[in-house]
């Protein structure tokens, strides 16, 4: 069963973005500097957050995917409906790469028990074994729908002789 739960919440976490309307380009680019945020703070603030919580087991792994989720939750938040119904499809690729992403962020900030009963699962193997290319292709795609959406926010605007 372990086998299926990270696909089900990839799924229903793209289905999320592409529902909410939300600019999933942006979305892929705020949970990468999410992952620099715990790169460079998260041992810190899982320091705070432990001595915050008087040493409670979770708090520094909870602390750290916070800090890697807040900014994508916020930019899903305040940008959500701004993808033109049109670009939903485009959209799609940037979703599923944030979500395919995200996975391979939190996975390993997971406790060490629950980190290992998902990296040991097939899905996980093939999930990480085109981690590259999933970024690869958040980026190129994020930058293809951004400048989509510039072109007809531009196209909008032109003044009519």
């Amino acid at each position: 069963m372990i086998e299926f739960i990270p696909l089900i919440i990839v799924a229903v976490f793209t289905v999320l973005l592409l529902f909410l309307r939300t600019n999933a380009a942006v979305c892929f680019l705020a949970l990468c500097a999410g992952s620099v945020l715990v790169e460079y703070s998260g041992t810190n603030i899982a320091l705070i957050a432990s001595s915050v919580t008087s040493g409670a087991s979770y708090a520094s792994h909870t602390a750290k995917i916070v800090l890697l989720l807040v900014p994508l939750v916020i930019v899903a938040v305040f940008l959500r409906g701004q993808l033109p119904k049109a670009l939903i499809p485009l959209g799609f690729i940037p979703a599923l790469a944030t979500s395919l992403l995200a996975l391979v962020l939190i996975v390993p900030l997971l406790p060490d028990h629950v980190a290992e009963s998902v990296t040991s699962t097939e899905t996980w193997a093939v999930v990480t074994q085109y981690q590259e290319l999933t970024v690869g292709l958040g980026v190129v795609m994020s930058v293809v729908l951004l400048v989509m959406m510039a072109k007809r926010q531009h196209g909008k605007h032109k003044k009519h002789h």
